[in-house]
């Protein structure tokens, strides 16, 4: 099913201090679930070969395509709009001007949008010797949207609050500011928008990496001693958050083992990962990645 706090939330988020005469009680953004969402649904098909062409060397090599319907997303339902304007009492000159969207409503609805991707994915696996495996991997795909709506919440909020003041007569109130000698705010009160302009559009996903791969090697020169390096890539990517948009580049990450056992099964080890200490993030919104390196001890009875 849909996540609990999709289908349940209920929350009040006061965003602004409470603006004497104009808003007493303040700011509100209203977050609000839908017991109605609809499941996400995927329709996929895969098929794929292996095969062998040396006794040593095994090749899969896998084509898939999917469908997917029913995302639900945080869409912005409705908003209030108060525009306060500082005016000079002497010739009625405006001095500043705040615009305070309040009684911002957003709710968990079903997307319009279908996600359809196609790729195709290989593994190759190869043992060369008896103390060397190799193995090389990756996948490539596309992800096409249809009924794609491009903008964020902050510009929805932008959109909604200009309509608000194009088409709506507002209630004015006026004080006089004291902490201002000279002026007065006038607040003028645009009441309510749930304009949606219709900007859907078909786009290719760049959320998810049109590459990722990698390669791995173990090789053990002697009885005791066993070494693996691997490598992975990932293309570059863009996540589109709900308020902004984040750039992920491309990175390679190379880990490195080497063991050696000192007493039967157990082994001293030098373990790095990230060997390269490649510092780019790893996701949108996280923390850069440095590289870990670890000297231990695995005792094995």
């Amino acid at each position: 099913s849909p996540f609990v706090v999709d289908l349940y939330a209920d929350y009040d988020w006061p965003v602004v201090e409470t603006i004497p005469v104009f808003l007493p009680d303040g700011a509100h953004f209203y977050f609000k679930g839908n017991k109605e969402l609809k499941l996400a649904t995927m329709d996929m098909f895969e098929i794929g070969y292996r095969v062998h062409p040396t006794k040593n060397i095994q090749v899969d090599i896998e084509a898939f395509t999917s469908r997917t319907t029913h995302f639900d997303w945080f869409q912005l339902d409705t908003l209030s709009l108060l525009v306060m304007n500082t005016v000079l009492i002497s010739n009625g000159a405006t001095v500043n001007s705040t615009s305070v969207p309040y009684d911002v409503t957003f709710t968990y609805r079903n997307s319009d949008i279908v996600a359809k991707q196609m790729g195709v994915s290989f593994d190759i696996t190869a043992v060369l010797t008896k103390k060397l495996y190799c193995k090389l991997y990756g996948t490539l795909q596309e992800t096409k949207l249809e009924n794609h709506y491009p903008l964020s919440l902050n510009q929805n909020i932008g959109i909604m609050s200009a309509h608000a003041a194009s088409v709506n007569i507002p209630s004015v109130t006026a004080i006089d500011n004291y902490l201002a000698p000279g002026t007065r705010t006038i607040g003028l009160d645009f009441g309510g928008s749930n304009f949606k302009p219709d900007t859907s559009l078909n786009t290719t996903h760049k959320a998810t990496p049109s590459f990722f791969g990698g390669f791995s090697m173990n090789y053990t020169p002697v009885k005791k001693i066993n070494s693996n390096v691997n490598l992975y890539y990932y293309s570059k990517q863009t996540l589109i958050h709900s308020f902004e948009s984040k750039e992920v580049d491309a990175k390679m990450i190379m880990n490195l083992k080497i063991s050696y056992k000192f007493w039967k099964e157990s082994s001293i080890y030098f373990n790095a990962r990230n060997l390269l200490n490649n510092k780019k993030k790893e996701f949108a919104f996280v923390d850069d990645i440095k590289g870990t390196y670890l000297i231990g001890v695995d005792f094995r009875f």
